[in-house]
């Protein structure tokens, strides 16, 4: 009997580690395959995948990481909000599950219990230019127009070659006509290599407009030269027909 006991306990023991093993085995295999699905922009596919593991997710840095961005480009605010709650709540506290909870926030039309949550951790990742980027960007759909401008500015003192980001900051300020605010995101910016018309003439007309008129000219002089080549000349010239007449 005692033999028949041990005999049985061995293969418990060695089934539930086989069990385990195979667990362990399907997890990694489907975050490979959820990881593949995201590279290829399939983002439904991905959430689809992960949805039998991401209970067990919510406890690691890195797959943290990968169900909130998998759930933000799903656009998801529910799975989103789920995931930033769970890993915060098992102490995972990244920029990404910050982000994620805030961004689930504005989806769901809470924007500005967003921006405080974004406020509410800007000390501790000031040196992340995306918390004040993402924060500006809502700040401004808020209307918060002077809030705004102040985080585009934090946010672009922290990214230095992030040329995407300048242009945003400084065609926002120019639409506020907030040319004193946007005279150092153009001066910055104005000898960058620049092949695109309309951006060489937004960072001219923020010169022209700031008392920079001199610095406007090689700028304006370049633009119409691209704009020849441009497919779409007429529409440039008529967005900026006040630095062109």
């Amino acid at each position: 009997m005692r033999n028949l006991i041990m005999a049985l306990v061995v293969l418990g023991a060695v089934g539930g580690g086989g069990w385990l093993g195979y667990c362990k085995w399907q997890h990694k295999r489907d975050i490979k395959q959820a990881k593949a699905a995201f590279d290829k922009g399939y983002t439904t596919l991905a959430s689809d995948i992960l949805e039998h593991h991401r209970k067990w997710m919510t406890k690691s840095e890195d797959d943290c990481k990968l169900l909130v961005n998998i759930y933000y480009s799903a656009r998801n605010p529910g799975a989103l909000a789920w995931a930033a709650e769970s890993c915060l709540t098992n102490g995972i506290d990244l920029p990404e599950t910050n982000m994620g909870l805030a961004f689930s926030r504005d989806m769901a039309g809470r924007t500005q219990e967003a921006v405080q949550i974004l406020g509410s951790v800007v000390d501790k990742y000031k040196d992340i230019p995306d918390v004040f980027y993402r924060m500006a960007q809502m700040l401004a759909r808020l209307g918060n127009n002077e809030s705004a401008a102040v985080a585009y500015s934090q946010a672009l003192e922290r990214a230095k070659d992030n040329a995407a980001m300048f242009v945003e900051a400084l065609d926002f300020m120019a639409q506020q006509k907030m040319w004193e605010t946007a005279k150092p995101i153009a001066m910055k910016i104005k000898d960058s290599e620049i092949d695109n018309p309309a951006i060489k003439l937004l960072i001219a007309r923020v010169l022209i407009n700031s008392g920079e008129k001199e610095s406007a000219k090689p700028l304006v002089a370049a633009a119409k030269t691209l704009l020849e080549k441009a497919p779409n000349k007429d529409q440039i010239e008529k967005a900026f027909s006040d630095i062109l007449r």
